[in-house]
């Protein structure tokens, strides 16, 4: 599911992510769901499977439902990655990533916190199985629940597009609506800039592109800063954020104009100003319509998923006790 369905109240859809990662080996029957569902979960509640380890933080119920899906010993589908009591991880589990991959390079540090991550939480999970906590009516509560939720995003990523079309003419209405929400709270400059570590590079480049070379390609050829894949885009940036030296370079620059290098703690970098705005000035169309089309795709997708809502209300006999809750909270 995209990004702009995060507006859902439904729990599960930044599981996304690691359920593409990785899946437990647990091959009895009726395990699978559970132990994927118990990854998907996992990432849901915290972002990210790192974060989960940096925080020692997993829910009792989620451990539970991990052990119970992996209790029974079965014969792993490939190399064997590790073995706690009678639950196996097998690299079978990573298949959407090629194996020489996973292996080799970066891929194999995080395919070592996988494991030792998987490692982790089988034994807490398989002491939680032996102190009987699966049968604690406060944690089958909590599965059923978690259960429900994961249904639920399942049934939402299948009725629901995965993305909604939005055109020019809707974002250029929206921008021109809600111009006011776009006016700059304070000076801001828009630039181009390129790192490189030798003053000699940073002169050439200077000089190149003071010429009429392109920016963006000299960037893209030279820079080892953050953007050099944008061009050395940089975007707008508040004036009284930059550096003293950097607004110094800045008074009396022009559109257009490429400065000279100025050293940094990385190396030098020529900056290529694009524009600077005073405060009350209206950010242009184009530096926010990536941010716009977010927004009315944002806006489409709580639309459907309302309608999707009303329609299954629609056939379904629902009925909320606005008694009790309709008091406000007032006794």
């Amino acid at each position: 599911m995209s990004a702009e369905r995060s507006g859902s109240p439904v729990l599960g859809i930044a599981g996304r992510r690691l359920r593409r990662i990785c899946r437990v080996s647990c091959r009895s029957d009726g395990a699978r769901w559970r132990s994927a569902a118990y990854l998907r979960l996992r990432s849901a509640f915290h972002g990210s499977w790192m974060g989960v380890r940096a925080l020692g933080i997993v829910p009792l119920g989620l451990l539970v439902l991990l052990a119970v899906s992996c209790h029974k010993r079965t014969e792993p589908e490939g190399i064997v990655l590790a073995r706690v009591g009678s639950a196996t991880l097998d690299l079978g589990a990573f298949a959407s990533v090629p194996a020489d991959s996973i292996l080799k390079g970066k891929e194999h540090a995080r395919l070592r916190t996988a494991v030792q991550n998987w490692v982790e939480n089988q034994l807490l999970a398989q002491e939680a199985i032996r102190r009987g906590l699966e049968n604690d009516p406060a944690i089958l509560q909590e599965l059923e629940r978690l259960r429900s939720q994961l249904l639920a995003n399942a049934v939402l990523e299948r009725m629901l597009p995965d993305t909604f079309h939005v055109g020019e003419d809707e974002i250029r209405s929206y921008y021109e609506r809600n111009r006011e929400d776009f006016r700059r709270a304070e000076e801001e400059v828009r630039l181009q800039q390129i790192l490189v570590p030798q003053r000699f590079l940073a002169q050439e480049i200077y000089s190149r592109a003071s010429q009429g070379e392109d920016f963006a390609t000299l960037a893209q050829q030279y820079s080892q800063g953050a953007w050099a894949a944008q061009g050395g885009y940089v975007g707008s940036l508040p004036m009284a954020q930059l550096p003293e030296k950097f607004r110094r370079l800045l008074v009396g620059a022009r559109p257009g104009q490429v400065l000279r290098p100025i050293q940094v703690e990385d190396g030098f970098v020529v900056i290529k100003v694009l524009g600077i705005y005073p405060a009350g000035s209206y950010l242009e169309l184009d530096e926010v319509r990536s941010r716009i089309e977010m927004e009315l795709k944002r806006q489409k997708y709580q639309a459907a998923y309302r309608e999707l809502i009303r329609t299954l209300s629609s056939r379904t006999d629902v009925w909320i006790n606005e008694e009790v809750l309709g008091r406000g909270g007032r006794e």
